[in-house]
């Protein structure tokens, strides 16, 4: 339950990960023109959040955080995103490098971690070291083949395989945790009981 507690959104993410996966295998079209909808939408509300408190702050703060300029900004290209779906939906392969790019860059992330692990002598690093393996073989995929018709299907078994690894890892992230924990909570069982001995 603790382990679920420290992992949640972990797992949350995995699941939704898992989710966009099997709708981009049922039907990409409307899972992106969801998606981009719900951008702007999202990002047409932050903006006008943004704007108010603009208003709202003291002048001098106002003027350094830049807040009208950001609200606007944000009111913008939610704006546009909201009136030009069509635009975004025709282009959808410049959408997809641009994907293939932030799943790249999360890849070269997950090579840290492997190799922070490796460093520090943890022999859970080969989940993650696979896991990096898999989310830069897959990134150069989908940026390589982005025009292609198949590429959705691809991203969507993609999504559904990290989610898979990711959620494994965590697993045996968890269950290292426990044994380490429990041999520290044996070694100082005994080192109480030999105390004891010594007081006797």
């Amino acid at each position: 339950m603790k382990a679920l507690k420290q992992n949640g959104n972990g797992i949350l993410l995995c699941l939704l990960e898992i989710a966009v996966g099997i709708l981009l295998l049922i039907n990409y079209e409307k899972l992106t023109e969801f998606i981009i909808i719900g951008a702007g939408v999202i990002l047409l509300a932050i903006g006008i959040v943004t704007a108010l408190k603009y208003f709202r702050t003291e002048a001098e703060e106002a003027r350094l955080g830049q807040l009208l300029t950001k609200g606007l900004t944000e009111i913008a290209i939610g704006a546009f995103l909201l009136i030009k779906t069509d635009l975004f939906k025709s282009h959808l392969n410049l959408l997809v490098v641009v994907y293939g790019i932030v799943i790249l860059v999360a890849g070269l992330n997950k090579v840290q971690i492997t190799a922070d692990l490796i460093r520090r002598k943890n022999d859970k690093w080969f989940m993650y070291g696979i896991s990096a393996l898999v989310t830069i073989v897959c990134a150069v995929i989908i940026i390589a083949l982005a025009e292609t018709g198949w590429i959705w299907m691809f991203i969507g078994i993609y999504l559904i395989a990290q989610a898979v690894l990711d959620v494994a890892a965590l697993i045996v992230s968890n269950l290292k945790k426990k044994e380490v924990t429990k041999s520290e909570d044996e070694s100082s069982d005994e080192d109480n009981d030999d105390k004891d001995d010594n007081d006797k």
